[in-house]
């Protein structure tokens, strides 16, 4: 079994202590990442800032895999060599529906349970989790996310919901994740900004405060 990396974001200084979990083990200058943008990127604009970031800690080989409009299947095998498969920040129900276009949840799953490191950002981080239907809300009513369930279901690395920003959202959609909480199964772990969720091997670990969302309850864990 792999690990997978929730980051809330990879702006801030204090993201490095997941950063150096991220590449415990490795000699940064052999490892190969990549790179699976949210929503596209045509000039790849985001995905030269993102090798930037990890060039800082001697990384250069990097591929750019997109999902999107420029997909390419002959690309699949090399994506799945990569020692790390990122993927990043944006609409996270636009991501989803481009892996589910390509039918690409089994074979990330599998690259997983296979060894592999995926790393999510942001919006790329919800995708590991069980679903994207905190974000659905941000948008609709909390009937019409309920309803919409079935489609919303991501790639069930682990069986929580991931929110990320949690520093950054108004009161009001908080009391809406709460009210959400209580409709739905799973709980919703959620992260500031610098902070971060590790699972390897089924065991959880939290860099910083990582907030528990459960039934209506809100917890620091």
């Amino acid at each position: 079994m792999g690990r997978a990396f929730f980051y809330s974001d990879q702006i801030i200084d204090e993201n490095r202590r997941i950063d150096a979990r991220l590449f415990e083990g490795y000699s940064a200058a052999k490892i190969k990442i990549g790179y699976i943008p949210s929503c596209g990127d045509k000039n790849r604009f985001f995905f030269l800032k993102q090798c930037h970031y990890y060039e800082q800690y001697g990384v250069r080989n990097f591929l750019f895999f997109d999902l999107g409009e420029e997909y390419d299947m002959t690309l699949t095998s090399a994506l799945l060599d990569c020692d790390i498969v990122h993927i990043s920040g944006g609409d996270p129900i636009y991501c989803l529906s481009n892996i589910r276009r390509r039918n690409f949840a089994d074979i990330l799953r599998r690259y997983v349970s296979d060894g592999g490191t995926l790393v999510g950002v942001s919006g790329g981080a919800v995708q590991l989790g069980r679903g994207v239907g905190v974000f659905k809300l941000f948008t609709s009513s909390l009937d019409e996310t309920l309803n919409s369930k079935d489609t919303l279901s991501a790639l069930q690395i682990t069986d929580f919901e991931f929110l990320p920003h949690y520093n950054r959202w108004e009161a009001k959609y908080k009391d809406q994740v709460k009210e959400y909480s209580q409709k739905i199964e799973s709980i919703i772990l959620a992260c500031e900004d610098g902070n971060g969720i590790i699972v390897e091997n089924g065991d959880m670990n939290f860099i910083g405060n990582v907030i528990n969302i459960e039934k209506g309850n809100e917890t620091t864990v």
